[in-house]
């Protein structure tokens, strides 16, 4: 599972990827190392850095594609998608 910090949803890629917990660092608290350090650890579960979905992201918006609408929380442990319809051309 991958994920965001929580003070880092909705921001841009561009203010995500220079954000040192969304690297890939191992886990100082396991030796030996077996393990990248969690980007987000709550009590809804342990995520690991989304760095190769936000560079993906980064490069559709780049390339003209929207942003959708963040995810919220609709019950504890199920995320939900909100996003407006895009537009024909």
């Amino acid at each position: 599972m991958a994920g965001i910090p929580a003070d880092l949803g909705g921001e841009a890629p561009a203010l995500i990827l220079p954000e040192e917990r969304t690297e890939y660092l191992e886990d100082p608290t396991m030796v030996p190392p077996q393990r990248i350090l969690p980007s987000c650890d709550t009590a809804n579960g342990v995520a690991f850095p989304p760095r190769r979905m936000v560079e993906v992201a980064a490069g559709i918006e780049e390339g003209g594609g929207r942003r959708p609408a963040p995810y919220t929380r609709s019950s504890p442990g199920r995320v939900t998608r909100l996003a407006a319809p895009v537009p024909p051309r």
